[in-house]
């Protein structure tokens, strides 16, 4: 997430720590901010057909921008 934040306009929670999963190993906890307000989930049914628009092309934007970082540490990576 701390990736994603610093190379995108993304919002996302401030990521404060993460520690190893007390009981599942592997994995891990993340201890973040809570962002405010409702879920897309829970909204979507009470939406205009315009404001759904909205909202889709606000997703394709933010798809489109961690798509472009994460081409761009593709190419980072495989310059190495």
């Amino acid at each position: 997430m701390r990736f994603v934040a610093l190379r995108t306009a993304i919002p996302l929670p401030r990521v404060w720590t993460s520690i190893p999963h007390p009981f599942r190993r592997g994995t891990e906890v993340i201890f973040m901010d809570r962002l405010t307000g409702v879920s897309l989930e829970d909204a979507w049914d009470h939406l205009s057909d315009e404001k759904k628009g909205i909202v889709a092309e606000q997703l394709e934007d933010t798809y489109l921008s961690f798509a472009l970082c994460l081409h761009q540490v593709d190419s980072e990576v495989s310059a190495l």
